[in-house]
């Protein structure tokens, strides 16, 4: 018989890359400062040119039934 049960419960951070923001009008442009002093950034932009932003999110890890 085939169990199915929840997996534990994980914390994960992650490291994501954040894009530039495409916005449009007075309004828009001041809703995306707000989002940019928000953020939880990595510090400056690397060599590349790249901002990131970490995260953390929980969650459940799915258990696989056995093959075979």
């Amino acid at each position: 018989s085939v169990r199915l049960s929840m997996g534990s419960r994980r914390g994960f951070i992650c490291r994501m890359k954040v894009g530039n923001l495409q916005t449009t009008g007075d309004m828009a442009a001041s809703q995306g400062l707000h989002r940019m002093k928000q953020r939880n950034s990595l510090g400056p932009p690397g060599r590349d040119g790249q901002s990131y932003a970490v995260v953390h999110c929980t969650g459940y890890v799915k258990h696989w039934p056995p093959t075979g």
